[in-house]
């Protein structure tokens, strides 16, 4: 079996693409696979004519081209198995609006928001409280403005987000615990509890630069065993609520009540060193070759 792994890609998150497709190529070289990889550095027909090629297509393309549907739809138009879940279920979650209306309608709690223009974000009550503007398609923290305090200078980069965007997602801000469940084909994988640096936030540098403590497994006198159950019991509902395949990582807060509130899911989560989703595997007793051969034999069932 010929496989071949796609990455990088033209949107914000070539970057972390590139990190996490060359970390996955290596483990899949240590699995024993054969395999190729490939930089998308353009649109996405640009790759057609080569995917014959291949058994296999394995695409590690983080948020636009990767998670948005095109590639997916390529895959499907020229009839090539490829890891992943489908289009239709793509374009659904990839839109954190479409998102929260999908998953608060079938009971999961998630934080109160509003699709925001500039003049919205100036005149809506949430901005008025501690905050979070993010981009409604798009993932890794850019762009993102975590907002604890209602300054000038948070408004005034809100305000060139909004620029940029045109319109983006404005939640209010859930105090509490911040944490994250992979999902492996129906199993729901280790909790991961995320502690940034002491007053800092989770945001796109420390989720790259090492800084961030991720602790897995979790000692039951940080998050309770049953907290960590309900949360796996979850992540695994919104994996099927989403008609999601083969992998997905949920977001979640622990509010400083005890409340569990969804942030987003990830169809194509990190696959760097630095990454939520093999540190949980590893937790979980499988090593990177093995999370990659296992994540292979799931798209090739």
């Amino acid at each position: 079996m010929k496989l071949l792994v796609i990455y990088g890609g033209i949107g914000p998150e070539r970057e972390v693409s590139l990190r996490s497709g060359k970390y996955v190529y290596n483990a899949l070289l240590d699995a024993g696979y054969n395999v190729d990889i490939l930089d998308l550095k353009s649109e996405v027909e640009s790759i057609a004519d080569q995917l014959s090629k291949y058994d296999l297509v394995v695409p590690i393309v983080h948020g636009e081209q990767g998670e948005d549907g095109q590639l997916q739809k390529l895959f499907a138009d020229r009839k090539v198995k490829y890891l992943g879940s489908e289009r239709a279920v793509c374009i659904k979650v990839y839109n954190k609006a479409e998102s929260h209306k999908l998953f608060e309608s079938n009971g999961v709690r998630m934080p109160q928001y509003q699709v925001v223009s500039k003049s919205d974000f100036d005149n809506s009550e949430l901005s008025k409280k501690p905050f979070v503007l993010k981009p409604v398609e798009g993932g890794s923290s850019i762009d993102t403005v975590i907002a604890r305090e209602v300054t000038d200078y948070n408004n005034n980069l809100c305000h060139k987000y909004l620029n940029r965007h045109g319109y983006m997602l404005l939640e209010e801000l859930i105090n509490g615990t911040e944490v994250t469940v992979p999902v492996l084909d129906n199993k729901a994988l280790e909790v991961v509890l995320i502690q940034p640096p002491d007053g800092m936030e989770f945001d796109y540098e420390n989720k790259y630069n090492g800084s961030t403590k991720e602790i897995c497994p979790i000692p039951s006198g940080l998050v309770s065993e049953d907290k960590q159950l309900e949360l796996r019991d979850l992540a695994l509902r919104i994996h099927r609520m989403a008609g999601v395949r083969h992998l997905s990582r949920s977001d979640f807060i622990i509010s400083d009540d005890g409340d569990i509130y969804m942030l987003e899911i990830n169809t194509m989560p990190g696959m760097t060193d630095e990454s939520l989703f093999p540190k949980s595997a590893k937790a979980a007793g499988m090593s990177m070759s093995e999370l990659c051969d296992q994540l292979v034999r799931l798209a090739t069932e």
